[in-house]
């Protein structure tokens, strides 16, 4: 498995290096596919951890945070019982939640603060 170092040192390479004639570098097809490849391994590694840490932190569940009918409803039908899940989630992943609106996803970040947790809110 590739470094971290060697990953970010490809991509440079194959983004910005291709103008430079004294000190062009060249990279096969297999080593970009293989930093890609390292990249989303990384990304997917770390969102795991995150949504663990998350998840074991808050159990409580998304229903004392005091959101509407429509909102609960919503965040059941996606298996989101805990505010631990909720906020595990991406922030951009309540968007595509089917009949979560923008007024929700407002309401939601609303009561997140109400209640006293300071994470970034959910982007609309």
């Amino acid at each position: 498995m590739l470094s971290a170092n060697k990953v970010w040192q490809l991509i440079y390479n194959v983004y910005f290096c291709r103008s430079e004639t004294k000190n062009n570098i060249m990279i096969t097809k297999d080593e970009v596919l293989k930093a890609i490849e390292t990249i989303e391994k990384y990304k997917e590694e770390q969102k795991k951890v995150i949504r663990e840490l998350d998840i074991e932190l808050d159990p409580r569940h998304v229903s004392i945070l005091g959101l509407n009918t429509r909102e609960l409803n919503v965040l059941k039908c996606c298996e989101i019982k805990t505010i631990g899940e909720l906020l595990a989630l991406d922030r951009f992943g309540l968007r595509y939640a089917r009949g979560m609106g923008k007024k929700s996803i407002e309401n939601i970040n609303k009561k997140i603060k109400e209640f006293g947790i300071n994470t970034p809110e959910f982007r609309t």
